[in-house]
Order: C-alpha cells, then structure tokens, then sequence
C-alpha cells in the first residue's frame, strides 16, 4: 500500500471515529432528556433505556446514509484533490461505514447488555447490516446529487424525522408493532446484505468518474 493509500485510509477511519462520536453523543443527549422527563415515574430506568435502544436501532443506519449522501461533495473531493486515486477512497468509504457500523453497534451492545435485553446478537447483526446498506444507498445517491450535498442531507434529515415520529406513533397506538417487524429480522438482514453487495458495485462503477467539486 503507498503513501497515498495509506493516508486516504487513515482519513476515513478518523472520520468514522468521528462520526461514531457524533452518533453515540447525539443517543445519549437524547436519553439524558428522556432521563430528565420521566425521572421519579414507575420503571422510569426501564423505559428510557428501551426508548434508546429502539431510537438507536433507527438512527445509526440512517445517519451513516445522512453522512455518505454528504460524501462525494466533500470529503471524497477533498481526498482526490490531495492526490488520491479513486480506488482509495472506494476503499476508504468501506473503511468509515465499516467503523462508524462497528463502534455503534458494540455501543447498542453494551446498553443492552447492562439492561439484560434478550436477542442482542441478531438486533445488531440487523443494525450492522441496514447500517452498511444505508451507508451505501446515501453514497450512491451522493454521487448522483454531489452539487447539492448539503441541501439533499438536510433533506433527508427532515425526513428522518418524520418517519421516526411516525413509527413512533404506530409503536404507541399499536404495542406489538416493534414485535411484528422484528418477526422478520432474519429477511432484513439478508436483504440487507444482498443489496450492499448491489450497492457497491454501482458505488465502484461511479466512482470512476469522481471528481475534485469546485
């Protein structure tokens, strides 16, 4: 591996430490204020950390597809204008989602261990999995909408709020909703896994033609 190579791939391994910050920090603001709301309630512990695992499952595979979509304009071109060839940063993009997927799920793991959830190994292999897929859907869609990164991210951040608050609204209306997606666990994560691979191969065959965004 050269130089080059070398310093492509440290870069995105940072910022998937980075990102993986960002997201456990942005878990824990959230459960520090369900904390503070339902603080003296009845099993007031149990149900902030069920709300923060079930927040987690949805938003670490959705900011990884927020942070990709804002890739290609950005980080992507800054590592090509250094001298970067573009199999380095198809490498390193592998390299940041790999990372940011690992820690968080090692982090869903810890919760859900001090709080004795059941079925930790298959959550995370699904969080794992949905994670890399949506890392890799938001790339491919970042290269098709490079020009407009920012504007796309907040887009689909919008979105993400939306739809959250609309599941949320059919987990409290319907107490077995969670229950009956995660009956399903097993397709998802193979469905998951076939289009990643998918994914990346489309991913690959625009990344030849990744350039320096002025």
């Amino acid at each position: 591996m050269g130089i080059l190579s070398k310093r492509a791939a440290k870069y995105y391994f940072l910022h998937g430490l980075k990102l993986s910050a960002v997201s456990i920090g942005s878990i824990l603001c959230v459960g520090f204020v369900w904390t503070l709301s339902m603080f003296g309630v009845d099993d007031w512990n149990e149900r902030v950390i069920r709300m923060v695992l079930q927040f987690t499952r949805y938003i670490v595979p959705y900011l990884n597809l927020c942070y990709s979509l804002y890739s290609p304009s950005w980080h992507d071109s800054m590592v090509l204008s250094m001298g970067a060839r573009r199999k380095d940063i198809f490498y390193g993009n592998i390299i940041k989602q790999s990372v940011f997927a690992l820690i968080n799920v090692l982090f869903f793991g810890l919760i859900a261990l001090i709080s004795g959830q059941t079925g930790i190994v298959e959550q995370a292999a699904m969080i794992t999995c949905m994670s890399l897929f949506g890392g890799a859907f938001g790339l491919y869609m970042g290269h098709k909408v490079k020009k407009y990164g920012r504007v796309v991210m907040m887009a689909a951040c919008f979105i993400f709020i939306i739809f959250y608050m609309g599941t949320s609204l059919l987990y409290i209306v319907d107490g077995g909703f969670m229950a009956k997606i995660e009956t399903y666990k097993q397709v998802l994560i193979a469905g998951a896994v076939i289009l990643f691979g998918v994914m990346e191969v489309l991913i690959y065959r625009v990344n030849k033609k990744s350039m320096v965004v002025l």
